[in-house]
């Protein structure tokens, strides 16, 4: 049986346009900015906004542990896995 490789979000709401664009100083692995279009994008959004406020860094923020299925599990595909 093939998995299903899309984010939780794809898979449970039946929204057919959403999207993020988060910008990364990978360098210093430094949050810059972030934007969310899409349900539950207000969730992602603090996320983001605590982060940049604290200096958490975008390799934390994907190495982080979400419960699942929330749309902040979405965050490790948002991030990428580079």
């Amino acid at each position: 049986m093939a998995s299903d490789a899309r984010p939780v979000s794809a898979r449970t709401y039946p929204e057919t346009v959403a999207w993020s664009k988060i910008i990364v100083d990978r360098g210093r692995d430094r949050i810059l900015g972030a934007h969310f279009v899409g349900h539950a994008s207000h969730e992602l959004a603090n996320i983001f906004g605590l982060a940049m406020k604290f200096g958490i860094g975008a390799s934390a923020l994907r190495e982080h542990v979400y419960a699942y299925p929330a749309f902040a599990s979405d965050t490790k595909h948002n991030l990428g896995h580079a």
